[in-house]
């Protein structure tokens, strides 16, 4: 007869599924004994939640075969575990902010500190992930929440580190169909990603893990963009190195030399959206492959901000685009010249370096058009360059159709500074 074993994070059993974790583990690392005499006791947090209505999930799993469907329950603390994306998962379990916790658990209300607020922090929810172990006629089972865990860890404070309860909607993924982990991951993670947009406090990086891992095509589109434009985005390109195999694998040859992109933001809306509707799709691969050649070549930074992506995809779409029939400069010239700015900059030792990282929307200036005229176009320098790449007698004027596209972008407070800047 097959046994049933529902796996506890004091089990002694390694998890069967590489990419989960144990918040009760988590907890318990950051705050060990003594730094819960020191720091939680003291304040004498208050739980007010009241399960005593609710059915436990161990008699739940067994009343119902092990298989249920979306059945609120309680669930000891030792039974929850995440999936982590620092291990290819979807979810933060170790990025849990504490300060931020008891920043909410000292709230006054009524002249009391909160403390726990069951109507605070409503519901979880957790799936039932199964591994049926032939040798020993074993069934395992894992409660993996998609969601809370800063709920959790508030939880974990109030009750000073000792076993709780969590209340949680669960349900079992699909006994009849033979999953592998990235299954179980991308139903889970498509939870995780809808509960993601809903919560203003879920990051960009959070959205991004759970939105690839559950197979958001805009999220698949974005990461394959990353990939093809060699650039790197909060560790997931090792990841994906590491699990990769074959040919596959050699898609991310020398990924530890890429540029990490600070930000996804007009990258993570799918190939229709974002930077490539406002600026065009060539216009943006040309920006980001000119700014990591100039990354890696020139500025040997590690990090490119994604403000200068906007600047230079914009400064590409207006130059080299057709306005009025005409052109300023093939998209080849003006990388070329991009690259010969920051080549000439960096190794001359008499020249002001230019910086990725000074390409930021700062000191009141938020405008990327207005930044691409004062970084690229400002002065003579542009037109003393094209006059010898194109044999030209003259160079150009901010009244041709391509810097006019330019400046017509910036906004109005700024238009006539920009015009007079401009060549």
């Amino acid at each position: 007869m097959t046994k049933h074993i529902l796996v506890s994070c004091h089990s002694g059993i390694t998890p069967h599924f590489s990419d989960l974790v144990s918040n009760t583990l988590l907890f318990k690392k950051e705050y060990p004994e003594q730094r819960i005499v020191d720091e939680i006791s003291t304040k004498n947090y208050k739980d007010d939640s009241d399960y005593q209505n609710y059915p436990n999930i161990l008699k739940i799993l067994k009343e119902n075969n092990y298989n249920i469907s979306n059945i609120v329950c309680t669930i000891p603390d030792e039974y929850i575990w995440s999936s982590s994306n620092k291990l290819r998962g979807f979810d933060r379990p170790e990025d849990v902010r504490y300060v931020q916790c008891t920043t909410n658990m000292d709230e006054l209300v009524n002249g009391e500190k909160k403390g726990f607020s069951d109507k605070d922090a409503g519901t979880l929810n957790a799936y039932v992930r199964f591994f049926y172990d032939e040798d020993t006629d074993t069934m395992y089972y894992y409660i993996v929440k998609n969601m809370g865990n800063h709920r959790f860890a508030m939880k974990a404070m109030a009750n000073e580190g000792l076993p709780f309860e969590v209340l949680a909607k669960v349900q079992s993924h699909d006994n009849s169909k033979e999953l592998k982990q990235e299954d179980f991951i991308k139903v889970e993670a498509d939870g995780h990603h809808a509960d993601a947009d809903l919560r203003a406090s879920q990051n960009e990086n959070q959205k991004f893990y759970s939105g690839y891992r559950s197979g958001h095509p805009e999220f698949v589109d974005c990461f394959n963009y990353l990939l093809q434009m060699k650039l790197n985005y909060n560790g997931i390109m090792k990841q994906e190195y590491e699990a990769a195999e074959e040919e596959y694998k050699e898609k991310f040859k020398d990924y530890e030399n890429w540029p990490n992109l600070n930000s996804i933001q007009g990258l993570n809306k799918g190939l229709t959206n974002g930077l490539f509707a406002k600026y065009g799709k060539e216009n943006v691969d040309y920006a980001i492959d000119t700014i990591r050649k100039a990354a890696t070549k020139f500025t040997k930074e590690t990090q490119i901000n994604n403000t200068i992506i906007w600047v230079t995809a914009s400064a590409f779409k207006s130059l080299c685009d057709i306005h009025e029939n005409r052109t300023v400069c093939t998209h080849r010239e003006l990388q070329k010249y991009i690259l010969d700015l920051f080549k000439f900059s960096n190794q001359n030792p008499m020249q002001d370096p230019i910086k990725i990282k000074n390409f930021t929307q700062k000191g009141g200036i938020k405008d990327y058009n207005y930044i691409a005229i004062e970084k690229y176009f400002k002065g003579n320098v542009f037109n003393n360059w094209i006059k010898k790449q194109q044999d030209r007698k003259t160079g150009f004027t901010a009244e041709h159709p391509g810097f006019s596209h330019l400046i017509a972008g910036v906004t109005s407070l700024l238009r006539k500074q920009a015009m007079s800047n401009c060549l």
